[in-house]
């Protein structure tokens, strides 16, 4: 179990995804109302309890603002021994593991997740290896094929931006964007390979068309070219083997 340190860590960190989430919204240096309040009432009250000290309370309101450096950077000695440690787990990863089901291929995630999130090596650079171990297309090409996938839903006419779901095991939908020709989600938290494969259905029955998926095992974007009718009041998102996660239209 979480130490009350450790979930109120684990908070401002979510408030971080929202503000980088949202901020190609607001010009550099415009008015952020909403971000500034989070800011304020999560770092205060973090501060009050005494989960985090004066330090640590101006460091994170920096990071919030947009003022701070996101990462802190290890020192040599670390990044060293982290880049090392990787090429070992990274050529312990079966190439023929195209579908990402070995051991190896999990333990390699997770150490370059944990040292990214230090600042000891480069995220993008070893997924970057990784595909060329494994004979993928790199991120670009992915993003591109993203790009195809969403042919026929052209998402340029927003209709309205949706509040996301309750968590279900461990996985919530943050928000939903419903266009006037489709629909699409950004989902977060424990994500299993299976919800690149979620499908979507409402309460009035309508087939939705999946559009394509990308992000990373704890946050993915998740479309459809089909947008909900009018009368539909909710739609639920589901991996093949998890439990539907409502949002309300």
């Amino acid at each position: 179990m979480a130490t009350v340190r450790e979930s109120g860590l684990s908070f401002l960190h979510e408030q971080l995804r929202w503000v980088e989430t949202f901020a190609d919204d607001y010009p550099e240096g415009a008015p952020w109302p909403e971000r500034d309040g989070r800011a304020a009432g999560a770092v205060g009250a973090l501060l009050a309890a005494g989960v985090i000290d004066a330090a640590e309370a101006d460091a994170w309101r920096a990071r919030l603002s947009g003022a701070g450096d996101g990462v802190p950077a290890a020192d040599a000695g670390v990044r060293a021994q982290g880049e090392a440690l990787l090429a070992e787990l990274l050529e312990a990863v079966p190439p023929d593991d195209e579908d990402g089901v070995s051991a190896e291929r999990d333990h390699f995630d997770g150490a370059v997740g944990a040292l990214a999130a230090i600042g000891a090596v480069d995220g993008r650079a070893w997924d970057d290896r990784l595909r060329a171990r494994l004979g993928w297309p790199s991120w670009e090409e992915e993003l591109a094929r993203m790009g195809e996938l969403n042919a026929g839903g052209t998402e340029e006419e927003l209709v309205a931006v949706l509040p996301g779901s309750e968590e279900v095991d461990g996985v919530r939908v943050l928000y939903a964007l419903r266009f006037a020709d489709g629909v699409s989600f950004l989902v977060h938290g424990a994500i299993g390979r299976e919800w690149h494969l979620a499908a979507l259905r409402d309460d009035v029955g309508t087939h939705y068309t999946p559009g394509g998926s990308g992000g990373s095992d704890v946050e993915l974007r998740i479309a459809f070219r089909t947008a909900p009718p009018p009368e539909a009041r909710w739609v639920e998102l589901s991996g093949p083997a998890s439990r539907p996660l409502r949002v309300a239209l």
